[in-house]
């Protein structure tokens, strides 16, 4: 959705603007003051107060018309302000006032370091407005009395944001963040076909492509499900990879069994990589801990399962999330869990939740939104075929790809579909480090590689032999190939001037011979 916050102006337009929206019947019955505003009112109340508070106002923009105003007055701490928001009354009711909402309070992060906590002040009938907030990620304080209307106070805080501008995660040592190579992981899943010989096959495996992590999946089907035929344990797999199973089928086939986890992660560590796994119950927790497990991994159907997002954090471990079909208020939540709890190294992975997932749904532009909002490093779980996609999300931030990873294309897994090839992960690797030396630093000014094509640019040069006192015309000077004459910045200041002594033809010019 393409919202953007801009300034408002400070002049007669926007300011007529804003008070047309203000002094609609809807607006008016929510707000503090009922009654309309008269323009010379109004301009005098713009010019010298709005602009008066820290954070200054602000248009949301949809298809680069102005849909809503944000206004905000400042607080006894310095760090608090309020916030109101006008929406354009034709925009109303098209579901824009949560991503408006959500767009400012990244505006505010990104460009008010002073301000950690937003209050918004709503009127206790306005369900709408609370609604909104609310999927926003503000959180009820409390309620009071203001003109004698029950007021119910909302507040977001930017947790830790604004102290660590720069989020780093770490895996056994290794630093990972928007400075260092991608970290890669392969993920078995099911695709040892519950044979821990071919789990070791695709563990070598994996070491040949270069990849830095193997990842396993921790639970069994009763962990998972319940072992029930009935049609709602069926039905839910329809239009999928493995319709026709039960899920106690599902999971009974691809579960990783536990007591391989110990010696794959030796064997992985042996080969040069991490290994570590996707929990999906405390119990699994428990037992990954007792194998010290270096980070967890939170699968995305899992995000909204506050008990075992809890039991995660408090391990202290590092933690990768899977963004899947969570909201924004979702993940916010599963973030504030961590953090609350002690998990301060954070990464979230894009992923779109389907099996394959379509090119067009990879929304990779998200990558960079989830970094900036919630400070973690960035990356992508991709379940797309191919690897374009992961290769293109290094450009945009990403710095951790986790890929499905098969021995063969026949392998018969129930993953089978989505996953690669050893050969076609070793390329994604290639191709990713290759992009990662593009990407290089910000630079202007040329590399050194370029110093010799400098001789290539043009200059000054005589075009006609000339004789000495000659007057320099557009006939007998030329901006040519190569450099060696004077700069074509100075052409218009030489034509006009005399020959300092007779000069022949092809002959790059300099001030000696110029009088």
């Amino acid at each position: 959705m393409d919202i953007k916050i801009i300034h408002v102006n400070k002049n007669d337009e926007d300011a007529k603007l804003i008070m047309e929206w203000r002094n609609d019947k809807d607006t008016l019955q929510n707000s503090f003051n009922q009654s309309p505003y008269n323009w010379n009112d109004f301009q005098t109340i713009f010019y010298n107060k709005y602009f008066e508070n820290q954070l200054c106002p602000l248009f949301a923009t949809y298809n680069n018309e102005k849909i809503a105003f944000i206004g905000s007055m400042d607080t006894s701490d310095k760090k608090t302000i309020d916030i109101s928001i006008n929406i354009n009354p034709k925009y109303r009711n098209k579901k824009l006032s949560v991503p408006i909402i959500q767009e400012t309070l990244l505006y505010i992060q990104n460009n008010s370091d002073n301000i950690h906590t937003i209050n918004a002040e709503i009127k206790s009938f306005n369900n709408a407005s609370i609604k909104c907030f609310k999927k926003s990620g503000f959180e009820f304080k409390e309620k009071y009395l203001i003109k004698g209307e029950l007021i119910h106070l909302y507040q977001y805080m930017f947790v830790d944001n604004k102290k660590n501008k720069k989020n780093e995660f770490i895996i056994n040592g290794r630093n990972i963040n928007t400075d260092t190579p991608t970290y890669i992981i392969a993920e078995l899943s099911c695709n040892h076909n519950q044979d821990i010989q071919l789990a070791y096959q695709l563990i070598d495996a994996a070491a040949y492509t270069g990849a830095d992590a193997v990842k396993l999946q921790t639970y069994t089907a009763d962990t998972m499900t319940l072992n029930c035929d009935k049609p709602i344990f069926k039905d839910c797999l329809k239009g999928t990879l493995w319709e026709g199973k039960t899920l106690y089928e599902l999971y009974s086939k691809a579960y990783t069994p536990w007591e391989w986890h110990k010696e794959l992660k030796i064997y992985a560590n042996s080969k040069g990589m991490d290994l570590f796994s996707s929990p999906f119950d405390e119990s699994s927790v428990d037992f990954l801990e007792s194998i010290d497990m270096p980070a967890y991994k939170i699968a995305s159907f899992e995000i909204t399962d506050h008990i075992l997002i809890k039991k995660i954090a408090l391990t202290g471990k590092p933690v990768i999330i899977s963004s899947g079909m969570a909201s924004l208020n979702e993940l916010n939540d599963a973030i504030t869990i961590l953090r609350e709890n002690g998990c301060n190294q954070i990464a979230m992975l894009k992923c779109t939740s389907a099996y394959p997932a379509k090119h067009e749904d990879a929304n990779l532009n998200t990558i960079k939104h989830m970094m900036d909002t919630f400070n973690v490093v960035g990356g992508l779980s991709d379940h797309t075929l191919g690897i374009e996609v992961p290769i293109a999300s290094v450009v945009l931030g990403g710095r951790i790809i986790e890929k499905h990873f098969k021995l063969t294309d026949d392998s018969g897994s129930e993953d089978d579909a989505f996953s690669l090839t050893p050969s076609e992960f070793k390329q994604m690797v290639d191709s990713v480090r290759i992009v990662e030396k593009t990407l290089g630093i910000i630079k202007y000014a040329g590399v050194n590689s370029e110093s010799k094509s400098k001789k290539f640019r043009r200059s000054l040069f005589v075009a006609k032999d000339m004789k000495k006192g000659e007057i320099f015309t557009n006939e007998n000077i030329k901006s040519i190939r190569p450099a060696d004459g004077l700069h074509t910045k100075y052409y218009n200041i030489i034509i006009g001037k005399s020959a300092a002594e007779d000069i022949e033809f092809g002959t790059p010019l300099n001030w000696n011979l110029i009088i």
